[in-house]
């Protein structure tokens, strides 16, 4: 393969390159030229406490995602989120049973700013997540669990990312 045959592909990715820094294209969690890291901001937000177990994971999550290295700020927000959870079961089989179970996640959520406890961003999150039912009772059990988990990661990240968003356009 010769130097020339790879120049056009070069030069389109220099051309892209281009094209972003001049459209105002910056990283919403590293470092900008002039307003800093996001990261302190999202320290900021206190997590409140969610009610049951699958609350308690969402709270670990998010307070791990907006405040990774535990560093101390002064609590500025409050996130406070509710969920609500439903388990489908689908497909029926000749017997009766379900062939497949959905478990959907939904999180309705607020951020408070905390000096005046005026809203200052509200959302609504949710994931869907499937397993299929099998004739294993365990499986089941472990299928359920970790698509249970997998919906609280989805949810979690997204909210974290409308979070960093805020943060990102008010500065």
């Amino acid at each position: 393969m010769s130097w020339f045959s790879l120049a056009p592909r070069g030069a389109a990715a220099l051309c892209l390159l281009a094209a972003l820094a001049g459209c105002g294209f910056h990283p919403l969690y590293g470092e900008t030229g002039d307003k800093g890291s996001i990261n302190p901001q999202l320290a900021t937000v206190y997590v409140a406490q969610i009610k049951d177990r699958t609350g308690q994971e969402m709270t670990n999550n998010l307070r791990d995602a907006l405040n990774p290295h535990a560093v101390r700020a002064e609590h500025l927000y409050q996130l406070e989120v509710g969920l609500v959870q439903h388990t489908y079961n689908l497909m029926g089989r000749e017997d009766g049973s379900a062939a497949r179970t959905d478990i959907a996640l939904e999180a309705n959520w607020v951020l408070r700013r905390l000096s005046d406890n005026v809203v200052v961003l509200h959302g609504y999150s949710k994931s869907l997540t499937g397993y299929d039912v099998l004739t294993n009772e365990y499986a089941n059990i472990v299928s359920g669990k970790s698509d249970l988990t997998r919906a609280v990661r989805d949810v979690s990240e997204d909210i974290e990312s409308r979070l960093a968003q805020y943060f990102r356009d008010a500065a």
